[in-house]
């Protein structure tokens, strides 16, 4: 069944992504100006968690949480060199708490903006 609904979708974006540079300033300026457009809308939410958290629990990769039109939970986690689908609900719950509690450490998403314009300032010209 087709779903005619818009997805939402909320990240939290680890200092390091936003100061690492990939490309030349002005790709960067333009990817770091489509996240501001983001970081608050309707259907999507983007904060930072900046370098001063310090140590959390999801730096080791990257976490995805799915619910799926039947309503089942999936947790995704990947690193460099393997990616594992969890579909357990304790597993998942277990990485949702982890994603919550990264987030509540997290910038707001007014505050994340500023932050990333920020470092879109910073880029040399």
């Amino acid at each position: 069944m087709r779903s005619d609904r818009l997805l939402d979708y909320s990240a939290v974006l680890d200092e390091a992504v936003l100061r690492r540079g990939f490309g030349e300033p002005v790709v960067m300026r333009s990817q770091l100006a489509h996240l501001v457009e983001l970081t608050l809308t309707r259907t999507t939410m983007v904060q930072v968690l900046p370098f001063e958290h310090g140590r959390h629990a999801l730096g080791g990769g990257l976490l995805s949480l799915k619910t799926l039109d039947n309503g089942a939970r999936v947790a995704h986690e990947e690193s460099i060199t393997t990616g594992t689908l969890m579909e357990d609900m304790e597993s998942v719950v277990e990485h949702q708490r982890a994603y919550n509690r990264v987030r509540a450490c997290a910038l707001s998403p007014h505050d994340s903006a500023a932050f990333i314009r920020s470092v879109m300032e910073a880029l040399p010209t």
